[in-house]
């Protein structure tokens, strides 16, 4: 791969974590893993060895015992909260099996929530009328033009999911992380979240790591990785 396009780039990154009798659960132990920018990754493997854990370390939100994350050319493993805090704003955008919409808003302002955490308010103000477009924009993607108005409750499973989908993406990050995101929908909702982002990744280019245990979406993966005993085995 060349350096210039490798978004993520993980060395020897091992976590543990306290057992309630004393002593420690290891659950990553030396894991190595390259993604390069355009990648639709699919990472499988059993529950509880560690997948959505190092799903928590790619995106920021905790950090590793050992090793190293380069993120776009920079460690960032050991960077404070603060700045993690802003790279995630701006580059890392999360999918995860439950929506997490604030339903007291409709979805068009569900999609801009990640504009209003990455700017001040002075600046969203400014911003404000671009980031509408740029919300209604994501919900035509998504095939939501027409519900842009409606409220979490008064839509699908799938709709919702979708919804999450065009947040994740508001601020054009550089990478797509999803935890499990057709875990909480039916087989056939399910298939059409896979092809949207199988769409996506196609047609955008956006980068793509998704933990799952659905093989319909490894079907629609350019790589499939493996974890077994805290590593990445393929």
């Amino acid at each position: 791969m060349s350096e210039s396009k490798i978004v993520y780039t993980c060395r020897g990154l091992t976590k543990s974590y306290p057992l309630p009798g004393g002593g420690m659960l290891p659950v990553l132990q030396g894991l190595d893993f390259e993604v390069e920018q355009g990648e639709l990754v699919v990472i499988q493997g059993r529950s509880g060895i560690g997948k959505s854990t190092f799903l928590h370390l790619l995106g920021l939100l905790d950090r590793p015992d050992s090793g190293e994350i380069v993120f776009e050319g920079k460690r960032v493993e050991t960077a404070s909260l603060g700045r993690r805090a802003a790279v995630r704003a701006a580059r890392i955008g999360f999918v995860f099996q439950f929506f997490y919409l604030l339903p007291e808003f409709t979805a068009l302002e569900n999609v801009m929530i990640p504009g209003t955490i990455s700017r001040s308010v002075i600046s969203w103000m400014r911003y404000r009328k671009q980031g509408r477009a740029r919300a209604l924009e994501l919900l035509d993607a998504v095939g939501l033009a027409d519900r842009s108005k409606h409220r979490p409750q008064q839509l699908s499973g799938g709709e919702r999911q979708r919804v999450a989908i065009a947040r994740a993406l508001f601020n054009r990050p550089a990478v797509l992380l999803c935890d499990e995101p057709t875990g909480n929908l039916d087989v056939r909702t399910s298939e059409h979240v896979q092809d949207l982002f199988a769409r996506l990744n196609a047609t955008t280019g956006q980068t793509m790591i998704i933990v799952t245990h659905d093989e319909g979406m490894a079907r629609h993966a350019g790589r499939v990785v493996h974890m077994e005993n805290g590593r990445i085995i393929s």
